[in-house]
């Protein structure tokens, strides 16, 4: 019996497919302003992936509060 070894294999014998990758282009859908500076609703524009980001300050650099979730993925 082996313990601790994580099974690759999905349901029906085959090995996951890694997904490519590539730098997003984000682009903002929404914002509104709350008491931690603007929460943005971005979207990349070339593979519709949605994130939430913060910005403190109108000049500052926004930072990712969710992880990505791709166009098909669950919720």
């Amino acid at each position: 019996m082996v313990v601790g070894m994580r099974n690759l294999r999905t349901h029906d014998d085959r090995l996951p497919v890694p997904t490519a990758t590539h730098e997003h282009a984000w682009q903002v859908e929404s914002r509104h302003a709350t008491s931690a500076g603007w929460v943005l609703y971005v979207r990349c524009a070339g593979c519709e992936t949605r994130r939430v980001d913060v910005q403190d300050h109108p000049s500052g650099v926004p930072a990712a509060l969710s992880r990505e979730l791709g166009s098909g993925e669950v919720r």
